[in-house]
């Protein structure tokens, strides 16, 4: 079976059928080369301007059937942000947007939501609701909107498709909207969220209305004329909004070495894993493609498998560095309750594949019941992942891995246990961020950040030094409990 690292929730773009298209089905590494980077920046770019022009097309299409909307009978929900801006197309409509900031504002997470009780009618039409949404959920990385009236419904999703590359989609098919709305309704679900049944109101109000085949041919007509000519799009010059926001802020000179240490490292970060991405890309395409072998799929999803935890690594390195030098950042660390079962359960499967690749024996003792733990699920996840990667790139072959799991007092204790290390490992410093081994070429988070970034997660890590018995790496993370 042919193995897709996916998350454990769909995403939006899982819900549009597969496409055949002719550039995909016809790939080879030679249709591409040597210009496969070029073509798949062009495929994100052709992606992103279909998404822009839609959502153009789109506002059109409010604007000139506002009239025909009731006041407060419409729905539109996107992700990350607010996509409709212009202020007359909510006439008749409630606005949610689905960001991981309103997490804070959950009742389990001891602060106050607005009463329960307030009826659709209560709540102003014009004002913007945020929407919880899990950091590790896939669709925080995926662009949408769902749209909910009287006379049509419409998904527009900018996502990956089968693939694995950039894609947008759109549909007004009743069906496929209605199984957007149900994917959401189960996250809002999941995360307790008290005003679903507002939600649910609105859209069985609207029904499943099947359009007016004029309405998607203006939108379709629309959303073309809004289109770039991309013969003139220059790759170096386009400012697409992904860009602009990983722009980072100017630095004031107290902080300019920082700073330019910051930019030199996300320089190195972009420049190793754009060719990593691309290798994961064609490694995709090919388990995708044609029939292989059995052991040819195997080396195929290794490559995979060591693309993703290398690009996984650059952006975890990143990311300390960014702490580093502003604690709040641009995406602060958020702290809530997760179940350690899903914890495991994801991340085991994926610590055995590492040790293997190594010869390493792993051995995980895992107590029957486990607790939550307040945590930030994909800095963790991360975080876990690079201490066992640390283990075992530093064992001799043949070595035993233990990880012991248990609970102390009101926290988790997690206890990694290396032997039969391997002789002549050296580390060395490089910058302040990390260490350098000559012997095996890795890259990885020095000491203090390492307990600097569990100590962000609201635990502890600590480190033991054994002769005769190897080394021990015990982390403690805060227990939580969900109500």
């Amino acid at each position: 079976m042919k193995t897709m690292l996916k998350g454990s929730l769909p995403k939006l773009s899982d819900i549009f059928p597969p496409t055949d298209h002719q550039d995909r089905e016809t790939f080879t590494p030679n249709a591409f080369y040597p210009n496969l980077s070029e073509w798949l920046k062009r495929s994100h770019l052709k992606a992103e301007s279909e998404w822009f022009a839609a959502i153009a097309a789109l506002e059109n299409i409010l604007l000139q059937n506002q009239n025909n909307a009731a006041a407060g009978r419409g729905l539109i929900l996107s992700g990350p942000t607010a996509l409709v801006r212009e202020s007359k197309a909510l006439t008749g409509f409630k606005f949610g947007v689905f960001t991981v900031k309103a997490l804070k504002h959950l009742p389990w997470l001891g602060l106050q939501l607005p009463s329960q009780e307030k009826s659709a009618a209560d709540i102003s039409p014009t004002e913007i609701h945020e929407l919880p949404l899990l950091p590790t959920d896939p669709i925080a990385n995926e662009r949408f909107c769902l749209v909910f009236s009287e006379s049509f419904a419409l998904l527009l999703v900018l996502g990956e498709d089968q693939w694995g590359l950039s894609s947008f989609q759109f549909s007004f098919d009743p069906v496929l909207t209605q199984q957007a709305w149900q994917q959401l309704r189960q996250r809002l679900v999941n995360l307790r969220y008290p005003q679903i049944e507002t939600l649910e109101a609105i859209i069985e109000a609207n029904g499943s209305p099947s359009p007016d085949y004029r309405l998607v041919s203006q939108f379709s007509r629309q959303l073309l004329q809004n289109l770039p000519d991309q013969s003139n799009l220059d790759l170096k010059k386009t400012k697409s909004p992904i860009n602009a926001e990983i722009t980072p802020p100017k630095e004031d000179n107290s902080n300019l070495e920082s700073g330019c240490d910051l930019e030199l490292l996300r320089a190195l970060t972009h420049e190793i894993r754009t060719p990593l991405t691309t290798i994961r890309t064609i490694t995709r395409l090919l388990l995708k493609r044609a029939k292989v072998t059995e052991d040819v799929e195997k080396y195929l999803e290794t490559i995979d498998l060591e693309c993703s935890e290398q690009i996984q690594r650059m952006e975890l390195i990143f990311r300390a560095a960014e702490l580093g030098i502003n604690p709040l950042g641009d995406k602060p660390i958020q702290l809530i309750p997760i179940a350690l079962e899903k914890v495991f359960q994801d991340s085991i499967p994926r610590w055995q594949k590492q040790a293997k690749r190594r010869n390493v024996n792993l051995e995980v003792n895992v107590p029957k019941k486990l607790p939550s733990v307040i945590s930030d699920p994909n800095l963790l996840d991360q975080m876990l992942n690079g201490v066992v990667e640390k283990c075992t790139r530093s064992m001799a072959s043949g070595g035993l891995l233990q990880v012991h799991i248990s609970t102390a007092g009101n926290q988790l204790k997690m206890q990694f246990q290396t032997q039969i290390k391997s002789p002549n490992l050296t580390l060395k410093a490089l910058g302040k961020v990390l260490m350098f081994q000559p012997e095996t070429g890795s890259l990885s988070l020095n000491m203090k950040v390492t307990k600097n970034l569990f100590q962000a997660l609201g635990g502890k890590f600590i480190v033991r030094e054994k002769p005769e018995e190897g080394e021990i790496l015990t982390i403690f993370l805060p227990l939580g409990r969900i109500k």
